[in-house]
């Protein structure tokens, strides 16, 4: 099996080391990541500029490149270009920090993960929730490669997969199993701190606090709280089915008669 890595915290990353090492133990491993930091990149890429490609060394990948990219980049590019297409699975991770719930439309990690998928190959976004001061990425890693292993047998039957992973980050090895998990809700109260700058220009700095909202008792919020890993399907196709009717009668009654 042949399987790519990437993610956005860039290509010297603890998680992502620690990934490949033990991914490397039963599967071809290559990696294409970002050079720098890309948290929050969510689906972005860069048009119309160039991207540098480095060669950098990564333990237990057979090649690796970093990136001056977005995540997206990094796919794109090592897919098509340096893999030509050859992959089996993309694990994007292992991202330092929990993606839940609303957080997969603003995470590099999930964007990353999500390009796989519509490249159709299978993929899986993976997060520690890194509740400790030295993350326990070894026992995730494992995790994760029981996980992706039976994600990438199914490829016959569907090359649009796409996973999101959540790991609690627990002492002793204390993680109670792993559950299915519907997405809950993280909404962010946003701080502009607005910084000294010339009376032309006005500069601020994003940052801001998390709310978890935990709607029900099987969402990944919920479970990832109470001590399991969450496994939860994400889908490309983003169409509301509930207000396609409701969407119908406003496309029947709205004219465009110049009348």
């Amino acid at each position: 099996m042949r399987v790519l890595l990437t993610n956005d915290d860039g290509y010297q990353s603890e998680g992502l080391r620690t990934l490949c090492r033990e991914l490397s133990l039963y599967c071809e491993v290559y990696v294409a990541a970002p050079l720098k930091q890309q948290s929050g990149a969510s689906h972005s890429m860069n048009l119309f500029r160039e991207i540098p490609v480095q060669i950098v060394d990564i333990p237990g990948a057979k090649k690796a490149w970093a990136i001056d990219g977005t995540p997206v980049d990094s796919v794109k590019i090592g897919v098509e270009k340096f893999m030509q297409w050859k992959v089996d699975g993309v694990i994007s991770g292992m991202n330092r920090g929990p993606n839940l719930g609303t957080d997969v439309f603003y995470s590099g990690t999930v964007g990353a993960a999500t390009e796989a998928a519509i490249l159709g190959i299978p993929a899986i976004a993976v997060s520690l929730s890194c509740a400790q001061d030295s993350p326990n990425y070894q026992e995730a890693a494992q995790l994760t490669w029981k996980v992706a292993q039976k994600i990438f047998r199914q490829r016959e039957e569907d090359n649009h997969l796409l996973f999101n992973l959540n790991i609690p980050d627990l002492p002793h090895g204390e993680i109670k199993g792993i559950c299915t998990a519907r997405l809950g809700i993280r909404r962010y109260y946003n701080d502009l701190d607005q910084q000294p700058t010339s009376a032309e220009e006005i500069s601020f700095i994003l940052s801001g606090r998390c709310e978890e909202r935990s709607q029900r008792p099987d969402d990944d919020v919920q479970l990832l709280r109470q001590g399991y890993a969450t496994l939860t399907p994400l889908v490309l196709d983003r169409t509301n089915e509930r207000f396609m009717a409701f969407c119908r009668k406003i496309t029947e009654e709205v004219s465009f008669s110049k009348d």
